[in-house]
């Protein structure tokens, strides 16, 4: 089944995670680590990955 769900990051604190998974089976989770939004056009996000092969 393929289901997509949009995200406001904007409304995403710093911590929030998302599980994110490819047809393929892999998975991943992204972690929000650092959210900069003050200014919209010099907006920046960094979040951290991990990724598993193959595991669904």
């Amino acid at each position: 089944m393929n289901h997509a769900t949009e995200v406001s990051l904007a409304a995403a604190p710093v911590g929030t995670q998302f599980c994110v998974k490819h047809s393929h089976g892999d998975i991943a989770l992204l972690v929000l680590t650092t959210k900069s939004t003050a200014l919209p056009e010099l907006a920046a996000l960094t979040m951290d990955m991990t990724v598993w092969r193959d595991a669904a």
